[in-house]
């Protein structure tokens, strides 16, 4: 989401679509495996881990936790570059330099470089 925002803020979501629909559609996939978990402890009695298996799910566990950590990463350098292009553009566009100014987004993304480090 915070991807998708800052594209709304610099009008490149259309570029992104398709990538954005995929990544959504990842995250409704991983939030179903709590849905999973809560209606077959309802009907069974039983968890995800048992029903699984230890190695299944610490194998999906471990596998989102990469993609996560990958997407993250992936997602504020994409940030950086579509911010830092409509910077550029915004000061060829305006002739006032305080219209084009998008240094509050900058700070913005910059805000979540430590939560890769």
């Amino acid at each position: 989401m915070f991807f998708h925002y800052v594209l709304t803020k610099v009008n490149k979501t259309e570029k992104y679509k398709s990538f954005l629909n995929s990544i959504y559609t990842l995250g409704f996939l991983i939030a179903s495996l709590t849905i999973f978990n809560i209606g077959l402890s309802i009907s069974s009695g039983t968890t995800i881990r048992i029903f699984f298996g230890d190695e299944v799910v610490n194998l999906i566990f471990m596998t989102q936790q990469v993609i996560s950590y990958l997407l993250t990463v992936i997602f504020i350098l994409l940030s950086m570059t579509e911010v830092q292009n409509a910077k550029k553009q915004a000061a060829n566009y305006y002739s006032d330099p305080e219209k084009g100014k998008l240094s509050w987004m900058s700070r913005f993304v910059y805000l979540f470089i430590p939560v890769i480090v």
